[in-house]
């Protein structure tokens, strides 16, 4: 994956020489396709293409060792550098006709790296070997425009056509040019990897997107470095051994810059350009990458501030107050968070738990043959009725009973019994009728009441057919056999008919089985599927489609992918801050509301440093989902309003000995002293007549606040204790 541009300022550069990555191809099928972008064709009368190469073998002609070709053989349009015929180096364009320059003799062996080089400004056509000039042709030709023709590495633009004009051996560092490069930059440039942009470079292939000799299945993509995003797609490389994969290149010198940064976070701290997240303090080093891809080591001196918490529960009727927030209450039984601001930044976190309790109401039943015993007041009842009990209950609140009693007398009933062979009284097991008539049991009901029945015994048995026609598979009515194929089955059901006889089936039956389709859907915030269903989050849907049968004729599987995008934004003192900001994938561009929504130049961030007062927001980009914050208003601060208009404290820094002058008009006065992780260090009530408070504490050196509370509100006063 190409790496983002690295927004930090470096102060040291060194230069070092490195084992690069090449592309192997194996002069079968493999090659790179670059695509048919404007900018690989227009040329004019100015054209460099230069490229490290390492032939295994040569093809018989010189026109069939494709090195980065764009041949138009429909217009003979286009351009090619090439080699073969045992080592010969050949230069075409084209313009309706091909004008050639190749070699005399053989100037290149196998199994050795050269830089190969060809120019051509409008009046000579030139080859270049290791940077040396070594053939030459007149020529004052156009190079026509083949836009349709995709760019190629290692073969034919059209190699299903020419399958014979592959690569045998390895290519590294192509680069194409809409200049023409003198001999000189040639020379001075051919072992040095390109680490920042340079004028008319329209396409560069570092070839180092790879692991040499490694399983590189997932690398498929030669990046072009040059700006104009002419990204290469390897098509039939294996990308698991020696050959048709990612090897060892030429060792090319690169730059790699240095930096250090100093950062403060609370809680944790996510390294440049990664996934990890730090935790605890100390010295760290992130290597990134360019947007040329050369390598840059950033050293991170890391301070973790830490949160402080604390756990509450509060149980009450109706309501509680707040235990830090004056003139609040909570009336709703939940969890609950209260935040106060920390001066090292983290914030200090009231977890509370509520506990509402109220009056409650509930329902008793009661049956019995005799009398009752009432729950809660254990009251004994003899009749029946509707009888009510108010008791005080947990947390302050009546409790409300209904106590609805039923008295039962004796029962009696009557039921009837059908006989197929025998039948067991069904309230005394030792008793078996085995023939037809009326019979009587007497027993006891769950109330411990006198129950008299009478049995009616009757005979019965049933048999039928029935017609079935099923999805998929068919359970008997019996449920011991199971079919998913169509024909005429038995089945018996054993004394489970509607007489407790057996009863025998035939069934008639027909399968019917639906399709399965799958969808791979991704959606913005939300996806509702063509039957209706709505989902916020990524998952299956699953619908069907039924036939004229009942049966389902289609079922489709919907995989939706949902991207959301959180368009809120918080702010840090002087920086906004996109909720977005850690999102992977999480582009972003900061607007200027006043001036219609102007983008702000650079600033592409999660976060925004503004610069002045005013209006901003962000638009955030994920794939192909957008979103736009709301405009944030917003008042650049000076660490000059943290300063009260009432109250003063002096001296401020102090080493501990320091007084609070009081407004003549204050009364009712409270004072806290807090650490910076909100733990109460003093707390004081003053009498109405103190106009000033001197105080000696012996406090270690660092940041304290006073929070003063009076008759006409509260305010908060930054201390520093010096050494």
């Amino acid at each position: 994956m190409r790496n983002l541009l690295l927004a930090f300022c470096f102060s040291i550069t060194t230069l070092g020489l490195n084992a690069q990555v090449g592309l192997h191809f194996d002069g079968a099928n493999d090659y790179v396709n670059c695509g048919t972008d404007t900018s690989l064709a227009n040329f004019n009368k100015n054209i460099t293409i230069e490229a490290w190469v390492n032939a295994d073998k040569w093809q018989t002609n010189v026109y069939e060792g494709c090195i980065a070709v764009k041949e138009d053989n429909n217009s003979n349009y286009g351009y090619m550098l090439r080699a073969g015929a045992g080592g010969k180096l050949n230069f075409a364009i084209g313009l309706g006709t091909w004008r050639e320059l190749t070699t005399n003799s053989s100037v290149m062996k196998t199994n050795t790296w050269y830089h190969v080089a060809a120019t051509y400004d409008g009046s000579v056509m030139k080859l270049y070997l290791d940077g040396k000039l070594i053939d030459s042709m007149k020529e004052t030709d156009r190079i026509g425009v083949s836009n349709g023709t995709p760019l190629t590495l290692g073969s034919h633009s059209i190699p299903a056509s020419y399958s014979n004009r592959h690569w045998i051996g390895s290519i590294d560092e192509v680069r194409i040019w809409r200049t023409t490069r003198t001999a000189s930059e040639i020379a001075n440039n051919m072992k040095k990897e390109f680490c920042e942009g340079t004028k008319g470079l329209v396409a560069y292939y570092k070839l180092n997107d790879g692991t040499a000799n490694g399983s590189n299945t997932a690398n498929k993509v030669a990046y072009d470095w040059s700006g104009y995003k002419n990204d290469g797609r390897l098509l039939n490389f294996d990308l698991i051994k020696t050959q048709s994969n990612w090897v060892k290149g030429v060792s090319l010198s690169t730059t790699t810059t240095y930096d250090t940064i100093t950062v403060r976070k609370c809680s944790s701290y996510r390294m440049p350009g990664s996934k990890k997240l730090i935790y605890q303090s100390g010295e760290y080093q992130s290597s990134l990458n360019n947007y040329m891809g050369c390598d840059s080591l950033l050293t991170i001196k890391l301070t973790i501030d830490r949160p402080s918490t604390e756990f509450i529960k509060l149980v009450n009727c109706d309501s509680v107050a707040s235990p830090s927030i004056p003139s609040k209450y909570y009336a709703q039984s939940g969890n609950y968070k209260e935040v106060l601001k920390a001066v090292n930044g983290c914030d200090s976190v009231i977890d509370i738990e509520v506990v509402i309790t109220k009056p409650s109401y509930s329902e008793e039943k009661y049956k019995s043959c005799s009398e009752v015993k009432l729950k809660g007041s254990g009251k004994w009842v003899k009749e029946s009725g509707t009888y009510i009990d108010s008791l005080i209950g947990w947390g302050g609140c009546d409790s409300i009973i209904t106590h609805r009693v039923q008295i039962v007398k004796s029962t009696r009933d009557t039921q009837e019994l059908y006989l197929c062979r025998f039948v067991v009284c069904p309230t005394d097991n030792n008793v078996i009728y085995k023939e037809t008539g009326r019979y009587y049991d007497t027993i006891q009901n769950w109330n411990g009441c006198d129950s008299f029945i009478v049995y009616d015994v009757l005979p019965a048995f049933t048999e039928g057919e029935i017609n079935i026609k099923a999805c998929q598979k068919y359970t008997s009515p019996s449920g011991n056999n199971t079919w998913t194929s169509s024909g005429t089955y038995y089945d018996t059901l054993w004394g489970l008919n509607h007489r407790s006889c057996d009863s025998f089936i035939t069934i008639y039956l027909e399968i019917v089985r639906p399709d399965v389709e799958q969808i791979n859907i991704t959606a913005c915030e939300a996806y509702t599927s063509p039957q209706g269903k709505r989902v916020t989050e990524s998952g299956k849907i699953f619908e069907s489609i039924q036939s004229y049968l009942g049966c389902d004729s289609i079922n489709y599987i919907y995989n939706v992918n949902i991207v959301k995008i959180d368009p809120k934004v918080s702010r840090d003192w002087n920086t906004l801050i996109s909720a977005s900001a850690d999102d992977v994938g999480a582009t972003f561009q900061w607007l200027d509301c006043k001036d219609n929504f102007a983008r702000i130049p650079g600033e592409i961030e999660g976060s925004y440093t503004a610069t002045a007062s005013g209006e901003y927001a962000v638009e955030i980009t994920k794939g192909k989902c957008v979103d736009t914050s709301r405009c944030q208003v917003f008042t650049l601060t000076s660490t000059t309003e943290l300063s009260s208009n009432r109250y003063s404290v002096f001296p401020n820094p102090s080493t501990g000995n320091f007084a609070i002058r009081v407004p003549s008009k204050s009364k009712d006065i409270e004072i806290q002293l807090r650490a910076s992780n909100g733990q109460i260090l003093y707390q004081e009530t003053l009498l109405n007549d103190n106009k000033m408070v001197k105080l000696d504490k012996q406090l270690s050196a660092g940041i304290y606040w006073l929070k003063i509370r009076d008759n006409e509100g509260s305010e908060i006063l930054k201390l520093e204790i010096q050494p």
